[in-house]
């Protein structure tokens, strides 16, 4: 929950800010800063207090999310040509999908994790898993510095038509 409120809260001054200085910079500092939140939540364990481990980890891994998501949708969408804007959101929700259908399916193979352990060693396996997450967060942030555009703002895409109703004769291209 705290992710989302953090998230709500700022995603649309996030977009703003990468409109004025570009994305590069925050698709760089916002994996990091998640990377931060999933490493602070390795510190969890049985008997721990929310609001002193939890909730930090939560709010810090919510403010790398909201520095990274809006830069990195925009710049999605501002990557192609008003006729393929919903191709470029498919392709967004898709790559995003499968990057959670990745994190469930194959990071649990990959540290050994084991769901039939005892919940301390599952919480060893989870802490791991949070770790190999972390690092991939650093590779995402390296590969946003070395490619994202610092040249080119994002400028926000918002076509007059979607403001007319559908039903709007004056929408009706007529052929010559």
């Amino acid at each position: 929950m705290p992710v989302t409120i953090v998230m709500v809260l700022l995603s649309s001054r996030s977009g703003a800010l990468a409109q004025r200085i570009g994305p590069r910079l925050q698709m760089t500092v916002g994996p990091l800063i998640i990377a931060a939140g999933l490493l602070m939540f390795t510190r969890i364990a049985p008997g721990e207090h929310y609001v002193t481990t939890v909730l930090p980890a939560a709010i810090v891994f919510g403010l790398g999310l909201t520095c990274t998501v809006a830069p990195l949708t925009s710049t999605v969408m501002a990557s192609v040509d008003d006729g393929e804007l919903g191709v470029a959101s498919g392709v967004n929700n898709a790559a995003a999908r499968l990057a959670g259908l990745l994190a469930v399916a194959v990071l649990p193979a990959v540290v050994g994790f084991d769901t039939t352990l005892s919940g301390a060693v599952l919480t060893g396996k989870v802490a791991v898993a949070l770790r190999v997450s972390a690092g991939l967060c650093v590779i995402g942030a390296a590969i946003s510095w070395l490619t994202v555009d610092v040249k080119h703002k994002v400028v926000a895409v918002r076509p007059v038509d979607l403001l007319l109703p559908c039903h709007d004769p004056g929408r009706v291209q007529k052929s010559a």
